[in-house]
Formats: structure tokens, C-alpha cells, sequence
């Protein structure tokens, strides 16, 4: 798996247990200054990611639909997801040949 590291990712956690107050005030005070650099250049001051740990065992899996979505430009990689609600009514409703699909917004 070959990732670009395009991010600086720590827990918070981490800061607030091995940081001193001068410290995470720094970080904060970083964190703004890019923020507001963003404001100026016409984009969202904070965007939210994802983050994987590379170390978990789902994680080539989870990267490889990344790839396969970033290069096909196919929502999640052809790959059907829903929750444990959405394929329950999916199923029943797809034993009275019933367009299952109908429903599964409700569901999300």
C-alpha cells in the first residue's frame, strides 16, 4: 500500500497527555493561522477527514475502494454499503418482489 502523505494526523488525546499548556497553545495558535489562510483563499477553514489506521486489518481493503473510487469516480467503488437497517428491509422486502431499493433512504 503506498500512501501520499499530503496530512498530520494526531489524537488529541496524545496532545493534552504529553504536551505541556505552551505547547498546545502553539498548536492552536498554528491551526488557526492556517485557518485563516484558507478563509482568505476562498476555502472552508477546517475541513473533516477520515482517518484510518494503518495498522487495523480492514485498512488495504478500505484503501483499495478508495483508490478504485478516486480513479473510476464510482461511488464507493462499485461496492454497495448500507446499514444493518437498510439490508433488514431490504431482504424483507425483496421476498414480495418489491422494488427493496424504494426504501432504503428511509433507512439511512
Amino acid at each position: 500500500m503506498i500512501i501520499d502523505e499530503k496530512f498530520v494526523v494526531f489524537k488529541i488525546e496524545d496532545a493534552e497527555k504529553y504536551l505541556n499548556m505552551g505547547e498546545h497553545n502553539k498548536i492552536v495558535e498554528l491551526l488557526g493561522k492556517i485557518a485563516q489562510g484558507r478563509i482568505q483563499d476562498g476555502k472552508k477553514a477546517n475541513n473533516q477527514y477520515l482517518v484510518i489506521n494503518t495498522d487495523e486489518p480492514y485498512a488495504e481493503s478500505v484503501f483499495e475502494v478508495i483508490q478504485y473510487t478516486e480513479k473510476t469516480g464510482n461511488e464507493f467503488g462499485g461496492i454497495e454499503i448500507r446499514s444493518k437497517k437498510q439490508q433488514e428491509a431490504h431482504e424483507y422486502l425483496s421476498n414480495y418482489n418489491t422494488d427493496a431499493n424504494f426504501f432504503d433512504e428511509e433507512y439511512r
